[in-house]
């Protein structure tokens, strides 16, 4: 794969949230329940400008619950979640994805019979500001708004490398494609900070790499902040920065991906000698 400009904006620019050492992303003491089955007990999780952090653990272990509250699907009982030191508590997806929250699912659920370029519009749409007169005539902010999401559609087609089927049905694509199509409609909504859950799942070994590097090119080209979902453990040991293991709804370990696999708790959990908590498993 070849080198590519990624997407440029001020948005995704790391010093836009201030000092490199402050926090970019803060989930502070989440407790997450459903009927009485602990989801996220007492979770706190700081993401540095640019850094790519990778969260993993069993099945059950509460990963999925965590991205989201992040994304503001879940609401927690307790805790608090800030972007570059704002509470952002209580707003719903969509404002969270207007101040620069995007995510990727581990269902695709792209418009199939619409083309990849259609596909990644939607995505440039989510960022912008909507104001139905001013739409309706196509006024100066509506107008500028507009080319600027065309533009970042572009630098997104040339980075993904998508030209040769920006006009194809997204359903006519092999399906590591189609996983290409859904990291770029989240780049198109100009993030700061890039949930990825299990981008790389049901993938061959040569689409992995493909995407792999991808995330790799975002974050040391352009300083992305990421946070990561995967269960293929081969991965996110080539390229987070950090990993945060959860296990039944608790953080066990924190560290280097050195440190991380070296961790006795860690090894217990994903060889299944661990403590089950009274309250049962997790969602």
């Amino acid at each position: 794969m070849s080198a590519v400009t990624t997407p440029t904006s001020s948005t995704t620019d790391a010093a836009s949230a201030g000092s490199p050492d402050e926090p970019l992303l803060e989930v502070e003491h989440l407790t997450l329940s459903f009927k009485g089955l602990r989801a996220l007990h007492d979770v706190s999780i700081a993401v540095r400008p640019g850094e790519l952090l990778a969260v993993i653990g069993p099945n059950g272990a509460g990963k999925s619950s965590l991205f989201n509250c992040i994304s503001g699907v879940y609401h927690p009982e307790a805790g608090t979640v800030r972007l570059a030191g704002r509470t952002i508590d209580g707003l719903r997806p969509h404002e969270r994805t207007a101040l620069g929250i995007a995510r990727t699912f581990q269902e695709l659920a792209l418009f199939e019979h619409q083309t990849v370029l259609d596909n990644l519009m939607t995505g440039s749409n989510v960022s912008m500001r909507h104001h139905s007169l001013v739409d309706m005539l196509r006024l100066g902010p509506s107008l500028r708004q507009e080319l600027s999401g065309r533009e970042t559609v572009e630098e997104v087609i040339a980075f993904l490398d998508l030209a040769h089927v920006r006009h194809h049905p997204v359903g006519a694509l092999p399906y590591g494609w189609r996983k290409r199509v859904v990291l770029g409609r989240a780049l198109c909504s100009d993030p700061r900070v890039l949930l990825l859950d299990e981008p790389v799942a049901g993938m061959n070994q040569e689409e992995t790499e493909d995407l792999a590097r991808y995330m790799l090119d975002l974050k040391e080209q352009r300083g992305l902040t990421q946070v990561l979902v995967e269960h293929n453990l081969s991965v996110v040991l080539d390229i987070a920065d950090r990993i945060v293991v959860l296990n039944f709804g608790e953080v066990i370990a924190d560290g280097t991906p050195d440190e991380v696999a070296a961790d006795p708790q860690v090894q217990a959990a994903y060889l299944g000698d661990q403590h089950v908590p009274s309250q049962g498993p997790t969602t």
